[in-house]
């Protein structure tokens, strides 16, 4: 095992661990609001740029300031519901059960960031040919992981969610 497995490892189980802390209905309402609010400011960012027009002159710096304000009030508006949600949760005496999914949740989430990490790395800066790619254990198998994945999301690159 290599020192690159090792650092694979401890990022995996650093998610789990996060995941155990935080819960399940904290991670999934999480992810949940990050999709949300990068939704939200690209459909609205042009509209909510109007209002800004007396107060920023630059076009540019207008949608950037709607878009980044649009960005953190669903955030905020979303870790709000979290924080009210877990509570409920943790009253009905459910927590144990949510920290358990949590961990779950946890691992699928690194394990997930981590396969597209390995992805990105050897399609932009062409890692695969280095020696120490080659001699981990964890890369080798993630890599088959990759490729069972892409037959089932073949064609998924059709799909423009930034338009």
């Amino acid at each position: 095992m290599t020192q690159l497995d090792i650092i694979i490892l401890t990022g995996i189980a650093i998610s789990t661990g996060l995941g155990l802390i935080q819960g399940s209905v904290s991670l999934l309402l999480v992810l949940l609001s990050w999709f949300a609010a990068f939704f939200t400011a690209r459909v609205h960012y042009e509209f909510a740029a109007g209002y800004l027009a007396g107060v920023i002159e630059n076009a540019t710096f207008r949608y950037v300031a709607a878009f980044i304000t649009l960005f953190s009030l669903v955030i905020m508006v979303g870790k709000f519901a979290s924080f009210i949600i877990s509570k409920i949760v943790s009253i009905t005496g459910l927590k144990a059960l949510d920290k358990i999914l949590g961990a779950a949740l946890g691992l699928l989430f690194g394990t997930l960031t981590t396969l597209i990490l390995l992805s990105v790395s050897d399609l932009f800066f062409g890692a695969s040919s280095e020696q120490w790619w080659q001699e981990s254990i964890l890369i080798s198998f993630g890599i088959e992981v990759v490729e069972v994945m892409k037959f089932y999301f073949v064609g998924i690159d059709a799909i423009n969610i930034f338009s």
